[in-house]
């Protein structure tokens, strides 16, 4: 289970699904909402002074279904849900042609402060995550993610120029908080000085844009399964 949870993750990088690039940060702005403060670099020297800077959602405004086609990759097409954006790549990327995103960032710079993408696989059916945080924070005690009364720890995967990352499977609970979540979560990292830094994300259209992604994967993996 991990060695193909590990492939679809790598498989995945390779074409987009499940990245934080630039591509991603170039989205114009759509729901925007107040979050819980913190500063572009959630641990740089700015954040210490000030750690209640202004963060909003951002994802890909759209109006209905929106089809992107480039011609070195898989045709996309996207569907705004509240603050979660919905992806379909065709053709699919191993068995998982959809995903889910949402993308927040700080006011005053458009720098992105957490992006978090989701994917069900239907064959291990599991749900893929990858939440994407600034550098500069101290990774040792790692990620909490916090929803209504569920609480989670989750350690960094790595670190490259686009942020720090949180890579693997999320389980059940995490997805019926968000489903049941009034306004959303947060997701807590330490600075540099042990203060804890919330960025807060929202619930707003998850479920149905949770729900379209996996019906969308799991109706592919059925068309694409031998038949006997």
């Amino acid at each position: 289970m991990h060695s193909h949870r590990s492939k679809l993750l790598a498989i995945l990088a390779g074409t987009g699904l499940l990245i934080a690039s630039a591509a991603n940060a170039a989205s114009p702005a759509n729901n925007a909402t107040s979050g819980e403060k913190a500063a572009a670099a959630a641990a740089s020297a700015k954040a210490q002074k000030a750690p209640e800077a202004a963060a909003s959602t951002e994802g890909d405004k759209v109006e209905g279904d929106k089809v992107d086609a480039v011609a070195s990759g898989p045709k996309v097409t996207t569907q705004q849900h509240g603050d979660w954006l919905l992806e379909c790549y065709d053709p699919a990327i191993n068995n998982v042609n959809c995903q889910i995103k949402q993308r927040i960032v700080q006011k005053d710079s458009d720098q992105n402060i957490l992006v978090m993408s989701m994917a069900f696989d239907p064959k291990a059916k599991t749900t893929v995550i990858q939440y994407v945080l600034p550098l500069d924070f101290l990774l040792t005690p790692g990620v909490s993610i916090e929803v209504g009364d569920y609480r989670s720890t989750a350690g960094i995967n790595r670190c490259a120029a686009q942020g720090c990352f949180v890579e693997g499977t999320t389980d059940e609970g995490f997805i019926k908080a968000m489903q049941a979540a009034k306004s959303g979560g947060r997701v807590v990292i330490v600075s540099r000085t042990g203060q804890k830094v919330g960025i807060n994300f929202s619930s707003a259209g998850f479920s149905k844009a949770y729900d379209a992604m996996v019906g969308e994967n799991t109706r592919l993996a059925s068309a694409e399964a031998p038949k006997n």
